[in-house]
């Protein structure tokens, strides 16, 4: 059991270095075609609105590491039952994150008069724009939790190699109609199908590898058992 952790370990350092060239590599292509094709005022809004969500998900209060952290135990002692009642609170979780995130997305959009002080000359409507931003982060959280036991069995290598497998896709696509169309809307579309199919393929990746999560109900865990979630969080996903 030891040397197969310590496998995984160097498996997934392998891989995140891979990736990491990878990903170097296919910003500076994607980032230049996106500038020759659409321009300064194109990467200033995706900047932008790239900021703003993230600020807005800082609503995760940690709640993904804090149960990531929690599942190494159960995994280990082969505890199903805890594992299954883990991730159905994360799933709860991250759900009820999603749509508070939605929320808060939408509550700005009265405000992007005062946050885009200066109109960007693009010929798209910039709500729309920003819509289309907010539905990819939103859709992030949906499915995304059942990557945190591959995750948290040491198999992070697995999430690596789908997640780098689409994320050269997107990028290819998003490229390929970039030139083709130049359409800045088709290139967020694009971004939001492929969010979309990273999660699905994972969650169902998880499902073959961990095949007791499918089957029966999740009991739902002591009180005692929910206290590592902050307080906020903890309420939200009991009630």
């Amino acid at each position: 059991m030891a040397s197969a952790r310590t496998n995984n370990v160097a498996r997934n350092a392998w891989f995140a270095f891979i990736a990491q060239v990878i990903n170097i590599v296919l910003s500076f292509l994607s980032r230049t075609v996106f500038i020759r094709l659409l321009g300064a005022e194109y990467l200033g809004v995706n900047g932008l609105f790239t900021n703003i969500l993230t600020m807005l998900s800082f609503a995760e209060l940690g709640i993904g590491n804090a149960i990531i952290y929690n599942l190494y135990k159960p995994l280990a002692e082969n505890d199903q039952e805890k594992v299954k009642s883990l991730m159905a609170l994360y799933e709860k979780a991250y759900k009820t994150i999603g749509c508070a995130i939605g929320l808060l997305g939408l509550l700005v959009m009265p405000f992007m008069g005062y946050i885009v002080k200066d109109a960007p000359n693009i010929d798209e409507n910039i709500n729309f724009i920003y819509l289309l931003f907010l539905a990819n982060t939103v859709l992030s959280y949906f499915l995304v939790y059942k990557k945190s036991i591959i995750t948290a069995d040491q198999k992070n290598y697995t999430v690596s190699y789908y997640h780098q497998a689409l994320h050269v896709l997107q990028v290819i696509l998003q490229t390929v109609f970039l030139i083709l169309t130049g359409e800045y809307v088709v290139f967020l579309l694009i971004q939001i199908m492929c969010t979309a199919l990273s999660n699905i393929v994972l969650s169902k990746r998880a499902d073959k590898m961990y095949p007791f999560l499918v089957s029966g109900t999740a009991e739902p865990l002591a009180y005692e058992d929910r206290k590592f979630l902050p307080m906020c969080a903890l309420s939200l996903c009991t009630n």
